[in-house]
C-alpha cells in the first residue's frame, strides 16, 4: 500500500492501464466501521489506496503550505510544519473552510491515485475514503461501496474511539452526506451493526473479480 508520492503527474502520461478492469470506491460516514471493512478487503490481496492519507502527506507540498500559510497563519502552519489538530478543527467545524481546503489538495490526491494505478495488477483496486462521494472522487471509479450502521452505534464508536462528546460527533456528520444519500449512489452496501462481515465482502469481491468493464 502506498499513500503518496510527493509529486505531481500528468494526467494525460499517466493512464490507468488496461489490465486494471475496475476501479472501486470504499467510503462510509465516521463510525461506520469502514476501516474494519477495508482490512477484509486487504486480506484478500486487494490493492488499496488510501485518499485519506494521500491528503494528509500533501500537506507539506509546497502550494499546500503556501495557501494554509496565506489563509490560517501561525494557527496552523510553523515554519514548514502543520499542525494537523488544529487544521482539523477549523476545517470539520466550518463547511465553507472545509470546502475551500478540498479545491487545493483533492487534485493532488487525483493525480496520486493515477499513478499508483500503474503499479498494479490485480483484477481491481480500491479507492478508501471518508469523502468518496462529497470529493467527486466517485466519478473517477466503477462501482462504489458504501459502509452503513445504525447511527447510534456510529456515534457510540467514534466517541469511544476519539474521546469526544457526542455534539462534536454529530458536528462531524453534518459535513458529510446522509447515509441514504451514499447508499443511493452505491453498487454495493456493506451493513456494518453486528453483520457478518467476511461474509459480504467476499460476496462482493467475488462478483467484481469476474465483472469486466
Amino acid at each position: 500500500m502506498r499513500y503518496g508520492t510527493g509529486f505531481l503527474y500528468s494526467e494525460k502520461n499517466y493512464k490507468i492501464p488496461k489490465k486494471i478492469n475496475l476501479k472501486i470506491g470504499l467510503s462510509g460516514n465516521i463510525g461506520s466501521g469502514k476501516s474494519t471493512v477495508l482490512k477484509e478487503f486487504e486480506k484478500l490481496g486487494v490493492p488499496v489506496f488510501d485518499a485519506d492519507a494521500s491528503a494528509k502527506f500533501f500537506l507539506d507540498d509546497i502550494k499546500v503550505l503556501y495557501y494554509l500559510t496565506q489563509r490560517y497563519g501561525i494557527k496552523v502552519v510553523s515554519g514548514f510544519n502543520v499542525d494537523k489538530k488544529a487544521l482539523a478543527n477549523i476545517i470539520f467545524n466550518d463547511k465553507e473552510e472545509l470546502e475551500k481546503f478540498e479545491t487545493i489538495i483533492h487534485p493532488l490526491v487525483r493525480k496520486d491515485f493515477i499513478e499508483w494505478c500503474n503499479d498494479q495488477d490485480y483484477p481491481y483496486v480500491m479507492m478508501e475514503s471518508a469523502i468518496l462521494f462529497e470529493s467527486g472522487f466517485d466519478s473517477m471509479m466503477d462501482k462504489n461501496i458504501t459502509v452503513v450502521c445504525d447511527e447510534k452505534i456510529a456515534i457510540e464508536r467514534v466517541i469511544k474511539r476519539d474521546n469526544i462528546t457526542e455534539d462534536k460527533v454529530r458536528k462531524r456528520l453534518l459535513n458529510q452526506l446522509s447515509q441514504v444519500d451514499k447508499a443511493f449512489l452505491s453498487d454495493y452496501i456493506i451493513m456494518n451493526n453486528n453483520q457478518d462481515l467476511t461474509k459480504q465482502v467476499n460476496k462482493i469481491h467475488n462478483e467484481l473479480k469476474t465483472c469486466m468493464i
